[in-house]
């Protein structure tokens, strides 16, 4: 199998953004805690200003949660992705091509596979889940 390059890597920068979002978040959350500690340290008593932090508190942890969770929701699609290519590229032969990941102009979203061969060009979605998927109707 003959691998072309595609125009696309929204998946690995969707993985790379949420990661990079989920870091931030996380450090802001350790130095408002940092900050109420020393606080609360400092003075020995919990005043209004350690309560308004606490409202500090729950904002970059709630994003942090988020980020996180698309972080791996992404990741999962990539590693798919990436599984799917491998598959194909281990058991077809030079007779086919393989396109991975083209991005579509205008919003219009990306293809993950194209398969070129002799017998006609296929195109693949890839979904990583897992359980019990089923289609009813259409």
């Amino acid at each position: 199998m003959r691998k072309i390059k595609g125009s696309s890597s929204y998946l690995k920068n969707q993985v790379q953004k949420n990661l990079a979002k989920a870091t931030l978040t996380a450090l802001v959350f350790a130095a408002v805690f940092a900050f109420l500690i020393y606080r609360l340290l400092l003075t020995l008593q919990f005043d209004i200003l350690e309560e308004a932090g606490l409202v500090f508190l729950i904002a970059p942890l709630v994003a942090f949660y988020f980020y996180l969770r698309n972080y791996y929701i992404y990741s999962g699609g990539w590693r798919g992705e990436k599984q799917v290519a491998k598959i194909l590229t281990n058991n077809l032969n030079d007779d086919y091509y393989l396109l991975n990941d083209l991005y579509l102009r205008d919003g219009g979203g990306d293809i993950d596979h194209i398969v070129l061969g002799p017998n006609g060009v296929f195109v693949l979605e890839t979904k990583n889940w897992s359980g019990r998927i089923s289609c009813k109707g259409d």
